[in-house]
């Protein structure tokens, strides 16, 4: 986004865990748009997710300033290893005793 004040100038960083609910995010930042001195914030969008969908809604924001982080790590990314599941790792229910044994 573009409109606002830059992330040196912002009053507030509000932080926002995005998910894959895109029609959350929506319903959120029109809320937002309308909230007075709104352009004193600086949005930050944490994504465990990458979706050209909710990187459209980023883009989109006008009002103040935006910046997305994105999890390095995600299950989306990586399903057969950490933080998925890894054939290496022990069974998930496997006692302490036979998990170092």
């Amino acid at each position: 986004g573009g409109g606002g004040a830059g992330p040196g100038e912002a009053a507030v960083a509000l932080v926002v865990q995005v998910h894959e609910r895109a029609e959350h995010l929506r319903i959120l930042l029109d809320s937002l748009r309308r909230a007075p001195g709104v352009e004193k914030v600086l949005l930050v969008l944490s994504h465990d997710v990458w979706s050209a969908e909710l990187n459209a809604l980023a883009a989109s924001v006008d009002f103040c300033a935006v910046l997305q982080i994105f999890f390095p790590f995600s299950l989306q990314l990586y399903p057969g290893e950490f933080p998925g599941t890894d054939p290496r790792d022990c069974p998930r229910d496997v006692g302490q005793v036979l998990s170092l044994g």
